[in-house]
């Protein structure tokens, strides 16, 4: 089984790239993630395309449009439209001002326990790099401190403890790897994705001994998103992505959790230079890559 948990598929016409890219990279199953759009509403459409196109092989994570307030039945819609899970992008905080919901809004509480009744998982964007806090970074100003969004994943998983959630980008953590293995050990329902797969290079790699030892230890509860991105040439949501650049990014994150050698640093950091792989053990391969994946289904 290989898996790529975090695709984010929003062009419904770009449908035979993300079958090129699934067959470049061998891949048994593919999870799609929409995201909310105070213009569009969401990507949902995309993804349930695909859903319909080969249910075999891709599976949906839905997003509310956040235009309208009937999130309880959005649920029961994206439910009875094949979806198996729910991504929450408003722990960005960028996109929680913009939206005007943040993951604890009580107005959300109903239909996210919903959302667990019908076995659905949760996606879980939470902060962004720490490095949009320093200097004159993107949230250096008027917005609350980095440490102050993982304190709200707390709360979050306590609150829906009995609902399966991923924190995307391994939470932004990376560098702080104590206080995510401390949200681990909280929360057995806490499992961890590798997207975006660039930032957190140079910090797994400038520590390798401490990191491998944290994925061996939580390596039944982390699984391998790329992160690649389907967007429209014309949407600005983000820079466009081609097939060459998604099949990229999955191979150097690849390359660099399970295989001898160095990748060089695709973060556009001043002193960017090679970073030594972690090399994984087969083991937590086989789990990262393919088996965990049952577990988010």
């Amino acid at each position: 089984m290989r898996v790529d948990a975090h695709v984010h598929f929003c062009d419904a016409s770009r449908f035979d790239e993300l079958e090129k890219y699934r067959r470049v990279l061998s891949l048994d199953r593919v999870f799609l993630v929409s995201l909310p759009s105070l213009q569009k509403g969401n990507y949902n459409d995309a993804v349930r395309f695909a859903l319909e196109k080969d249910p075999e092989h891709y599976h949906g994570y839905g997003c509310f449009d956040f235009r309208r307030k009937d999130f309880t039945d959005q649920i029961r819609s994206m439910n009875d439209q094949g979806f198996s899970g729910l991504k929450l992008w408003i722990g960005k905080p960028s996109i929680q001002r913009e939206m005007g919901y943040g993951l604890l809004s009580g107005e959300l509480e109903e239909a996210i326990r919903t959302a667990g009744s019908l076995g659905f998982g949760l996606i879980v964007h939470i902060a962004d790099p720490p490095a949009f806090w320093e200097g004159q970074g993107e949230y250096s100003k008027g917005y609350p401190p980095f440490d102050s969004y993982i304190d709200v994943l707390d709360r979050f998983l306590t609150r829906y403890h009995q609902i399966r959630c991923t924190a995307a980008h391994l939470a932004f953590l990376a560098g702080g790897v104590e206080k995510l293995g401390s949200l681990m050990e909280r929360h057995e329902n806490l499992f961890l994705d590798t997207a975006p797969g660039r930032w957190f290079y140079k910090e797994i790699g400038d520590d390798p001994e401490r990191y491998m030892s944290f994925f061996e230890k939580y390596r039944q509860r982390i699984v391998i998103g790329s992160d690649s991105m389907f967007f429209d040439s014309q949407d600005m949501l983000f820079p466009y992505h081609s097939l060459e650049d998604n099949i990229g990014i999955f191979r150097t994150m690849e390359n660099f959790f399970f295989e001898e050698g160095s990748i060089d640093d695709p973060f556009p950091r001043p002193d960017a230079g090679k970073i030594q792989n972690l090399n994984l053990p087969v083991q937590v391969r086989e789990l990262m890559i393919g088996d965990n994946i049952y577990e988010l289904r």
